[in-house]
């Protein structure tokens, strides 16, 4: 997204509020999103849970997907508002931001042209110059949010340590017209039957099974997804 992000500052957002709203309506040009693998299990009940890889660097990660083509979620316009919302979207407008001189190091960052930047309404963020509770409370679930992203860098590594990302596209039937989905990879459940037990017995251990088979039942949500999408078409 292009809007504004600046530091949060005591003496520059004094005033400001924060509002609650468990929306996709801010992303409404955002098909895919970041996900934990913390988030796995209650996430494949709604979305579909897939990887994709970056080009400059090759690198997986994992994501959720709302859309069906780049530019659109179909999540944004709903008439009804998905029971689970990632983290990317319940923390947001606020963001951690890294320092480029010292990249270990963070600030909590503001998205000043968000819908739930108040100044009357919502929750204050400072009062005389110190951080409020909520804005606490907020700051320990961005800080939060980080540590799980970290962990799931880990796992999708593991994943692919093992070899265990495949490429993998699908076919839509949407109103007569044929839709190709393509880009992302899935785990194989083939590979994952063939570990050795040691292997599986050490991703068991790790707590990694859970997502794992999380991630193979949410591509069923991909039929929830071209049905969405059939419906906005009418």
């Amino acid at each position: 997204m292009s809007q504004p992000v600046v530091a949060l500052h005591p003496d520059v957002h004094r005033q400001v509020r924060l509002t609650e709203s468990r929306s996709f309506a801010p992303f409404a040009k955002q098909h895919l999103f970041p996900v934990s693998v913390h988030e796995f299990v209650r996430a494949s009940s709604e979305f579909p849970l897939v990887f994709v890889k970056d080009s400059e660097s090759g690198q997986f990660r994992a994501v959720m997907l709302t859309g069906l083509v780049p530019g659109e979620n179909l999540y944004a316009t709903a008439p009804v508002s998905p029971n689970y919302l990632p983290q990317a979207v319940t923390n947001y407008p606020l963001v951690l931001m890294a320092n480029p001189q010292q990249p270990d190091q963070f600030s909590i960052g503001l998205n000043t042209a968000a819908s739930q930047v108040q100044v009357t309404a919502g929750e204050a963020l400072f009062s005389e110059g110190q951080e409020t509770p909520y804005l606490t409370k907020r700051k320990q679930q961005l800080l939060q949010s980080f540590e799980q992203l970290q962990i799931t860098a880990a796992f999708v590594e593991l994943l692919q340590q093992h070899e265990l990302l495949q490429p993998q596209g699908f076919q839509f039937d949407l109103k007569g017209q044929q839709h190709q989905l393509n880009g992302i990879y899935i785990i194989s459940e083939a590979k994952l039957n063939q570990l050795s037990a040691e292997v599986f017995a050490d991703l068991r251990q790790r707590g990694f099974l859970p997502a794992i088979y999380a991630q193979l039942t949410s591509l069923h949500q991909l039929n929830r997804l071209a049905a969405l999408k059939i419906s906005q078409l009418v």
